[in-house]
């Protein structure tokens, strides 16, 4: 019998990078929104020196822009039903509504 505490059926076209990546940008979005850290070069320096992200992708916050909120807001609506951990935050949606980047220039 197989254990289905642990065990998801997840949809065959969702992909294994963003079960990892797209809680971990909630959670840097968090952290931002929280005043934990005020700077996001802050969060990508973190997760990148302390969790391992890959460096070449500059960091989650540099990876989220570099996708594009928009696509990101897609993706993450698609795993909705999965669990709160692709619950948008309310700095995730701001930034999508105002059509922002995480890192981008001065009022982008």
């Amino acid at each position: 019998r197989r254990h289905t505490r642990y065990w998801r059926d997840w949809s065959s076209d969702v992909c294994s990078s963003d079960l990892l990546y797209l809680p971990m940008l909630l959670e840097a979005t968090r952290v931002l929104e929280e005043g934990i850290v005020a700077d996001p070069l802050d969060v990508d320096l973190g997760v990148t020196l302390g969790l391992g992200f890959p460096s070449w992708r500059g960091g989650i916050l540099r990876w989220c822009d570099s996708e594009g909120i928009a696509n990101i807001a897609a993706r993450l609506e698609a795993l909705r039903g999965h669990g709160g951990r692709f619950m948008p935050t309310a700095l995730f949606v701001d930034t999508l509504r105002r059509g922002g980047r995480f890192r981008g220039p001065p009022g982008a």
